[in-house]
């Protein structure tokens, strides 16, 4: 395993990191003509941040070529780090879906949903971290395909991670 990041570098605050993607999510929704228009460039902004992430939190390592490592790594090495704690679990259905599941997910665990607020209209929340872990991927060499639905809760999230082009084994 790849152990990326030496705890002496400076950490944004959790609090102001929440309060920045809530002001990012609502300036796109309002600025944008779609939440179509606003969703593709909220997850070209992350895949861009996520790219960036990975390229410099693996700069000091040799590449890592094969794509199972690589989901390894975004599993236990990236995900912790960029989104302040492991997810809760990596499950796959065999056919080259995987399912990173995190019960917990700080980026949306203060999302209120009322009758005015559906999870359909939370889930634009999930979008930027969707682009981010894309991102991340491509840094990589690995095609993958990032989805996030809510599981009955706002914090609670299945991200569906789909690889195309190079096939990842089961095992």
């Amino acid at each position: 395993a790849i152990s990326m990041i030496g705890r002496s570098e400076r950490m944004c605050s959790a609090a102001c990191l929440e309060l920045m993607h809530a002001e990012m999510v609502s300036y796109f929704l309002s600025a944008r003509e779609t939440r179509e228009s606003a969703q593709k460039e909220m997850e070209r902004l992350g895949f861009r941040v996520g790219q960036k992430l990975a390229e410099r939190y693996t700069k000091d390592y040799g590449r890592i070529t094969e794509p199972m490592e690589v989901l390894r790594f975004i599993f236990s090495d990236f995900w912790p780090v960029v989104f302040s704690k492991p997810p809760d679990s990596l499950t796959t259905n065999n056919n080259s879906l995987y399912y990173i599941e995190d019960t917990d997910f700080r980026w949306t665990s203060k999302i209120s949903v009322t009758s005015r607020t559906t999870l359909e209209d939370a889930s634009y929340f999930l979008t930027f971290p969707c682009g981010i872990v894309k991102g991340a991927f491509a840094a990589l060499d690995v095609d993958a395909d990032v989805k996030a639905d809510f599981q009955e809760t706002p914090s609670r999230c299945l991200f569906t991670i789909i690889f195309k082009g190079k096939a990842i084994p089961t095992r």
